[in-house]
């Protein structure tokens, strides 16, 4: 299960969907405005009665951002609340989010443990770029890649925010990375073409991505090389 962003955006989408599923959540804000949780609820046909469901905490930064995120379920058995997930968002000194750590409660220990970890990448205007997500490998006590995201805008003196522009932005998953096999998977959400080159600067290979799943043979020997869609780039390894 992918982690998410938690702020705004995702509590509003989970409202709506909770108000789809006849829920009833209570949102909770600051005297500044600023989200800092909610509870729901579900409704129980057979009391007549609405019954606690989830929780919600969201702790805030200095600067309004989202600091802390904490999910929790509640246990009609033992009427308490239990710890479900917990997220820790980081910042730099641009107030941009660079990293956001996922932990899931442990019921038999009592901790919180590591499950994923998001780290983000933006460009000089702030614009998201790149996303990775790694996973937590508890045999080895490390973090190992999961999958990775690339995003791509089109340069429009129109565009006027981050909103107008994201709507056009083509997010590609590229994976394995490092290639084993030859075969590297893009998934693409939109159509457009791509290009392959050594770190010489020479063109190995192009051709056309289509909208979904691609696959790209790559003849080329095992090497580092960089793969090109639209104006952004991005290395890939194949041993």
């Amino acid at each position: 299960m992918r982690g998410h962003l938690p702020g705004k955006m995702h509590n509003a989408k989970h409202l709506l969907t909770m108000l789809q599923e006849k829920c009833s959540p209570i949102l909770t804000n600051t005297t500044q405005g600023l989200y800092t949780g909610e509870t729901g609820y579900n409704w129980n046909a057979g009391t007549n009665n609405w019954e606690n469901d989830y929780k919600s905490i969201q702790t805030n930064n200095a600067d309004g951002n989202a600091n802390t995120y904490l999910s929790q379920n509640w246990n009609g058995t033992l009427s308490i609340w239990s710890n479900s997930s917990f997220s820790t968002n980081t910042y730099n000194t641009n107030k941009w989010l660079i990293a956001t750590n996922d932990q899931v409660w442990d019921d038999n220990t009592s901790v919180w443990v590591n499950s994923l970890r998001f780290n983000y990448t933006q460009n000089s205007n702030g614009y998201l770029t790149h996303r990775r997500i790694e996973e937590w490998n508890a045999g080895g006590s490390n973090w190992i890649n999961d999958s990775e995201s690339y995003y791509w805008y089109e340069t429009n003196p129109f565009y006027t925010s981050i909103e107008e522009q994201a709507a056009d932005s083509i997010e590609l998953l590229v994976y394995p990375n490092p290639v084993s096999d030859g075969v590297l998977k893009v998934n693409s959400n939109a159509n457009t073409s791509f290009q392959v080159f050594d770190f010489s600067g020479r063109l190995m290979q192009s051709g056309e991505l289509q909208q979904g799943t691609n696959s790209i043979l790559l003849n080329e020997a095992k090497g580092t090389y960089i793969l090109r869609v639209g104006n952004s780039a991005t290395q890939i390894v194949k041993q």
